[in-house]
């Protein structure tokens, strides 16, 4: 079994978002413990669920690049999510709009990268 070369490219594209999540979780830990948060539990819960949305786009990452259709439909799904938090982003936090566009367009390549990965050729679909 030979792992399409789009696969793998969705794959890291997962895998930073991944990792990207996870710093955002460190930051927002570096904050708690600074005391910078105004409700100590609503803080710890929003970490929590950043550490396992982080640890779950991994989890997606790695599924993609061993092909599995858990993989493929939960990195779908996330990009979905992450692509429409991203077009929020200006409106609800009044960020720039390039913060926007570096949210929405990795979210954008990866998913079409997923599609196209997953449409294999007839050929190709008989050596999984």
């Amino acid at each position: 079994m030979r792992l399409h070369p789009l696969a793998l490219i969705a794959a890291v594209i997962v895998a930073l978002e991944g990792v990207l999540i996870l710093i955002y979780a460190g930051v927002q830990l570096l904050d708690l413990i600074g005391g910078g948060a105004a409700e100590v539990p609503t803080a710890i819960a929003l970490l929590a669920l950043t550490a396992v949305f982080g640890v779950g786009m991994l989890a997606l990452a790695y599924g993609i690049a061993r092909e599995r259709t858990w993989g493929r439909s939960g990195g779908i799904v996330m990009q979905i999510l992450l692509a429409s938090v991203g077009l929020m982003l200006p409106a609800v936090f009044e960020v720039p709009g390039w913060v926007a566009v570096l949210v929405v367009a990795p979210a954008v390549v990866a998913f079409a990268l997923i599609l196209i990965a997953s449409r294999r050729a007839p050929e190709d679909a008989d050596e999984r």
